[in-house]
């Protein structure tokens, strides 16, 4: 027969010592069966026993305490492994197979694949970078606040080259990232059929990300219109401290110089509208895939259980 794990219960003295092996007390004696030469017999200690066909013990050897960890070690890998089975399991059964897959494939691509490139350049703006859709949640947390400053903004959004390898918070956006992510899995928690409307917030939240940023991009032409009036109104009229930034503009007075100006700034707004280039990469396509799949499979199973309840 093979070993055995038992535990010794007595140590042999004048009467023989008893083991603990396949839920029976069985005695063994030190000579001819103990097979370590360095580590003695203990009471409580765990071995490894072998039994000959008749049951009787014919060698114990003890179970070092490293062999242990790394029983117990690989013993919690398995129960973890097969609670994890179990839970997979159930995530089947209530969110759906395919639905699990496109809600992995909005994650990797939301933090791992790069969403779009953007490079464009002007007198007072410039950036080149690719992003992922988290890090152009951060892009937006930043434009929202500096709107209103556009040196600042300027200085900002140049933390999205690639030169740079820290990206700006994401912030609220993030946040609401997060919830949208999570969105498709309320089945989980929640055992209401409403539930399963969740798989439609990833499509909903990118549809507001995409609106906030033609916003924004509007927003963003404007605050650079200014600036680039600001800085030929104050070259044409002499005016040092507002080229500067640190005082306000002085306009022209004369209606011709203002039409050069405002024929000047509208070549270097055309000009950098030229210069632009923004293209959709990996991230994008997959995760506007996963996103449609789960709000129609989202919206198809909620009508299906309300028709059921009817």
């Amino acid at each position: 027969m093979g070993s055995i794990r038992g535990k010794i219960l007595k140590v042999p003295d004048m009467t023989p010592g008893l083991l603990f092996v396949n839920g029976q007390q069985k005695s063994f004696e030190i000579n001819g069966v103990w097979q370590s030469s360095t580590v003695a017999p203990a009471t409580g200690m765990t071995v490894d026993v072998e039994l000959d066909d008749g049951g009787a013990v014919t060698a114990i050897r003890p179970v070092t305490d490293s062999d242990l960890a790394q029983e117990q070690a690989k013993q919690a890998v398995n129960a973890a492994g097969e609670k994890g089975k179990q839970l997979l399991s159930f995530a089947v059964v209530r969110v759906g197979k395919p639905a699990l897959i496109a809600v992995a494939l909005l994650i990797v691509s939301c933090f791992f694949l790069n969403y779009c490139s953007v490079k464009a350049t002007s007198t007072v703006f410039s950036v080149e970078t690719h992003i992922t859709f988290w890090q152009g949640m951060g892009a937006l947390n930043i434009v929202g606040d500096d709107l209103d400053n556009l040196p600042q903004l300027m200085a900002d959004l140049s933390k999205y080259s690639d030169k740079h390898g820290e990206k700006p918070s994401a912030g609220i956006y993030g946040f609401i990232c997060i919830l949208a992510l999570a969105a498709p899995l309320l089945p989980l928690v929640w055992k209401d059929k409403r539930a399963v409307l969740g798989a439609l917030l990833p499509l909903i939240f990118t549809l507001g990300v995409t609106l906030q940023y033609l916003h924004y991009t509007h927003s963003i032409e404007q605050s650079v219109r200014t600036a680039i009036t600001k800085a030929y109104s104050s070259l044409a009229t002499g005016n040092l401290e507002g080229l500067m930034g640190t005082g306000s503009a002085s306009q022209p007075t004369d209606p011709r110089l203002s039409a050069q100006i405002q024929a000047q700034v509208n070549m270097e707004i055309e000009q950098a509208k030229k210069s632009e280039k923004f293209s959709l990469d990996l991230g994008f396509y997959l995760s506007s895939l996963a996103a449609l799949y789960l709000a129609g499979d989202g919206l198809k199973r909620y009508l299906v259980l309300k028709a059921s309840a009817a």
